[in-house]
């Protein structure tokens, strides 16, 4: 009987994103470990951000600090976007990183409109010559 425990922050996570992570993680079991869907439980552990702690500090009082700058790797993912989105109305700087440049751009581009606080992207090169970095300042 697999168990599958998620740890996520208490932060706008919707019932419908709940039923995808749980598929999500039960088919990940099914096609990695072979493992049966019918056997495999899933919990989804919303936990305060006043309740996480990373550097030292509480995860709450990190994202209210701005000029921050995070890295996102994955940009162009959904996930990644919707990461980089939070940080970017956080106050946050961000560098994006993502294996495909045309999804990175289209990430980028779908951030939001133009009055967000960062420019046009500046292309960094990268030690891995696949992999393509954008700097939002």
């Amino acid at each position: 009987m697999p168990y599958i425990n998620i740890k996520v922050t208490d932060e706008k996570v919707t019932n419908e994103q709940k039923k995808q992570l749980i598929a999500g993680a039960t088919q990940l079991l099914v096609d990695v470990l072979n493992k049966s869907p019918e056997f495999t439980h899933v919990v989804i552990d919303e936990v305060p951000i006043d309740n996480w702690g990373v550097k030292a500090s509480q995860y709450s009082e990190l994202l209210n600090q701005k000029n921050q700058t995070a890295i996102i790797t994955g940009a162009s993912t959904r996930i990644g976007r919707a990461i980089a989105k939070y940080f970017l109305e956080k106050g946050m700087n961000l560098v994006l990183n993502s294996s495909n440049s045309s999804r990175l751009l289209e990430s980028y581009e779908a951030l939001g409109p133009p009055s967000l606080p960062f420019k046009f992207p500046e292309i960094l090169q990268s030690l891995a010559p696949e992999k393509n970095w954008l700097k939002l300042p």
